[in-house]
């Protein structure tokens, strides 16, 4: 691929831990762009910490989140080694706006 863009719960909240954002701010995260290296930091930094600890030192990461958080930051990670890449472009869109994208522009083409 010529450009990744990753989406979801993880790299978004890579991304406002990156930026300092908090509270989240969807429009903020959108379009931000991570490095290989920040990844790696983030994930050697999270990777020792109990989940516990994750949220409270950092009020970016949910609940939810704090105990999946480096496993879903290595894969990340992988797959941009694997990709050779040394750059990701965050969505703060998901699924939903993608087929809503799609069926405007399919309906375009008619």
């Amino acid at each position: 691929p010529d450009e990744l863009v990753g989406l979801g719960g993880t790299i978004t909240t890579v991304a406002a831990l990156e930026l300092g954002l908090y509270p989240y701010e969807g429009k903020k995260v959108h379009g931000t762009r991570l490095t290989l290296e920040s990844l790696e930091r983030w994930f050697n930094e999270l990777v020792k910490l109990p989940s516990e600890e994750r949220k409270k030192r950092y009020r970016q990461i949910e609940d939810r989140r704090a105990r999946v958080l480096p496993a879903g930051i290595l894969a990340f990670v992988e797959l941009m080694k694997t990709l050779k890449r040394d750059e990701i472009t965050v969505s703060d869109w998901g699924l939903r706006e993608g087929l809503l994208v799609e069926l405007l522009t399919s309906s375009r083409e008619r």
